[in-house]
């Protein structure tokens, strides 16, 4: 992983969380993907995914369906 995609602090995180939509309104994940493993597994209450290949594929998927995303960052 190169060093540019290290998150470095709190306040990098939550910049980068907070600004996934683009100015259409849809959520834009291209910035936070540079982000993740390669080896990225993913899995929550529906489905259970391995790789960034299939991870970018559920976050397309998830955009074209979802006219709202809200991130609670704790």
């Amino acid at each position: 992983m190169e060093d540019e995609y290290v998150i470095k602090d709190l306040d990098q995180f939550v910049e980068l969380w907070t600004s996934i939509y683009n100015t259409g309104g849809k959520p834009d994940w291209s910035h936070i993907l540079p982000y993740y493993s390669e080896n990225i597994h993913f899995r929550d209450s529906i489905q259970e995914i391995h790789g960034i290949e299939e991870f970018k594929k559920m976050v397309e998927r998830l955009t074209k369906r979802s006219k709202e995303l809200k991130f609670v960052i704790k």
